[in-house]
């Protein structure tokens, strides 16, 4: 049995309204076991980014500028969106790098990390001054939170690290609150931590 489901959702006036499916029960043999129509609605995590602009002061600014000097603030705001709404557009994480590439948030060191294990045992690493407990850290491309801070070149993760390595850099992203656009769904990144 195939049918159609069509939902017409035109202007602002219809937006916010909600669906409601209610199953009914199908006769079947035997007939003391109900069976229940389902209704299964797929869709995809579909959030995008409209735009990337710098401006040379927090938000609310109009002036923006491709180009900063040594020691000027730069201010970025990213303006994303998502058709099924704003909900789940919460943060964005940030990785700075010099034009050839070099980030420029790594920390001091490098770490080893055993596969399975949320231990980080760094080499010339500064974690006490550097991090604090609730910081997210890159290793290896994926994304940790430090859960504690032993010593310097010890420290925990809040998760276990899927691969183990040696000699691996540690990033520590800087990281957008996304904050709503009044009367819209979009986001806009306003707060950099």
């Amino acid at each position: 049995f195939n049918w159609v489901l069509r939902v017409s959702n035109i202007g602002a006036a219809a937006v916010g309204r909600d669906i409601i499916i209610t199953p009914a029960v199908a006769a079947v043999a035997p007939a003391t076991v109900p069976t229940y129509s389902t209704v299964s609605l797929p869709s995809k995590n579909v959030v995008n980014v409209d735009s990337v602009t710098t401006y040379n002061a927090a938000y609310g600014a109009t002036t923006t500028s491709a180009y900063f000097g040594s020691g000027q603030a730069a201010y970025v705001r990213a303006v994303v969106s998502d058709p099924f709404g704003s909900f789940d557009i919460t943060s964005a994480r940030l990785a700075l790098s010099t034009p050839s590439g070099t980030l420029t948030n790594l920390l001091a060191g490098t770490v080893s990390v055993a596969a399975a294990s949320p231990t980080v045992t760094g080499v010339g690493t500064s974690f006490t001054t550097q991090l604090v407990v609730g910081d997210v850290i890159a290793i290896g491309g994926a994304y940790y939170t430090v859960s504690a801070i032993a010593s310097n070149t010890s420290l925990t993760l809040a998760s276990n690290v899927a691969t183990a390595g040696t000699g691996l850099s540690v990033n520590k992203p800087v990281t957008m609150t996304m904050v709503a656009d009044s009367g819209t769904s979009t986001m806009k990144g306003l707060k950099g931590q």
